[in-house]
């Protein structure tokens, strides 16, 4: 199991830490051995517990060591004094993930701990279901640097270009499979104009000198300042075009169940943070869905906003669970740090290309016609269609449903409330077509 780091300037709440968790899970604590920095660059630990001092003078490590991990989620926890939330604020999302104030509960510093590794554990999964694809992928998919310089192939590509491991590739120039070295110059000037690259043909040479044609099909992964910091892609022998197409196929279907892993584990990242929504976002995604349908609209719009209702809250992940578990009302503090969910799950979903698409949906579904919503104040026609379709199926839901600051109300209360606002905060196509469905067509939550 690896460790949990408590790298913190106040000796006090470092002992308390270490006395609260030791005894459950291994403890990383510098000890003047090894320099700071060098502990955040080079140890592996599983969470950073880290206060304001050593935030401030090892934030540039911190986010060296975040950035380094991705894709994988390297959570770390700001402990800091109610006095200092406006610090806090400042870091949260950006450096930390989790705030907790002093003075410490035991109780709720192992859930937040339990909390974080548990999305930590989840990561994990992912990426190394990730990389069982990647291994077991029927096509060839490689990362190369910017220069040209082979970061890693999968064992198909390693086939087709003639060797039997992989390693014998990693390393090697690009340029010495080329036929024509001048088509990666086509292909990144497609590149800088479209922002992929799909099914682009050239001749490309084994290693033992045949030539054969090749799609390629590239997209360029960006750091945080925007810089590229490498391209990843597939590469498709299609010299036999029948062959080929039944390749894409397979590859097409492991892509599809991937997505929908992905989504499916993602949708359950809220759940672990906020267990009193557990349900919430299915719940939405279905009468979204329904709606949508209702409205006339295609398979393709139902399934982009049924998607985009299991992921609408992913940015709570983002959100302190005292925050979100709260059964009092917010301060303003607290209710500007969960009106920031919106913009994060954005970030989310922009991340992962088989998400962006949806991206918008999300960041719009607390926006209101008249512009009292929230995080841009968007208006009207501004607001995405699909995610005013998900806004009243998100107060809907919301409604029916026990809360911690509240008892839920009736259907009828709910749709009377949406009604009230029809065209001054909800689309009013979309609050008729929910009427119709509970009162008329007799909807209801699937298990």
């Amino acid at each position: 199991m690896e460790p949990i780091l408590l790298a913190l300037h106040q000796r006090a709440n470092e002992k308390l830490l270490e006395a609260f968790v030791g005894h459950r899970y291994p403890l990383l604590i510098p000890d003047g051995g090894s320099p700071i920095e060098e502990i955040f660059l080079r140890e592996r630990f599983s969470l950073g517990i880290v206060d304001g001092p050593v935030l401030q003078t090892w934030r540039s490590a911190i986010e060296k060591r975040r950035e380094r991990e991705r894709p994988l989620f390297l959570p770390f926890m700001l402990v800091t004094s109610r006095q200092d939330l406006g610090l806090a604020k400042h870091f949260l999302w950006t450096v930390v993930d989790e705030v907790i104030t002093t003075p410490i509960e035991q109780v709720e510093l192992q859930a937040r701990i339990e909390s974080l590794l548990t999305i930590r554990r989840l990561s994990l999964e992912l990426y190394a279901q990730y990389q069982r694809l990647f291994d077991n992928a029927p096509i060839g998919l490689y990362r190369t640097s910017p220069e040209g310089t082979i970061l890693d192939v999968n064992p198909a590509l390693a086939k087709t270009l003639g060797f039997t491991d992989p390693g014998d590739v990693i390393g090697r120039s690009v340029f010495e499979f080329y036929v024509c070295p001048e088509d990666r110059s086509v292909w990144q000037r497609i590149m800088e104009r479209e922002g992929k690259v799909a099914h682009f043909r050239c001749r490309l040479r084994r290693w033992d000198g045949e030539v054969f044609w090749a799609s390629l099909s590239i997209q360029q992964v960006l750091g945080k300042e925007g810089n590229g910091l490498y391209y990843e892609g597939s590469i498709e022998d299609i010299t036999e075009q029948v062959f080929s197409e039944e390749r894409l196929k397979e590859a097409l279907a492991r892509l599809e169940r991937s997505f929908e892993d992905l989504v499916f584990i993602l949708s359950k990242f809220v759940e672990v943070k906020d267990p009193y929504t557990a349900g919430h976002q299915r719940r939405v995604a279905q009468l979204a869905r329904a709606l949508a349908l209702a409205m006339g609209l295609g398979e393709r719009e139902a399934r982009d906003v049924y998607v985009a209702g299991l992921l609408h809250d992913i940015g709570k992940i983002a959100v302190p669970g005292e925050i979100l578990n709260k059964p009092a009302t917010l301060t303003p503090l607290e209710r500007a740090i969960v009106e920031e969910h919106p913009q994060k799950g954005y970030e989310v979903m922009i991340s992962v290309d088989l998400l962006r698409p949806l991206a918008e949906i999300v960041l719009e579904h607390h926006e209101r016609l008249d512009g009292s919503g929230y995080p841009k104040g968007l208006q009207g026609e501004a607001i995405h269609p699909l995610a005013r379709i998900l806004a009243v199926a998100d107060v809907v839901e919301a409604m029916v449903h026990h809360r911690p600051y509240r008892p839920p109300l009736s259907l009828e209360e709910a749709l009377c409330e949406v009604t009230m606002g029809r065209g001054i905060l909800y689309d009013e196509a979309v609050v008729e077509a929910c009427t119709v469905l509970f009162q008329k067509k007799g909807f209801t939550w699937e298990d």
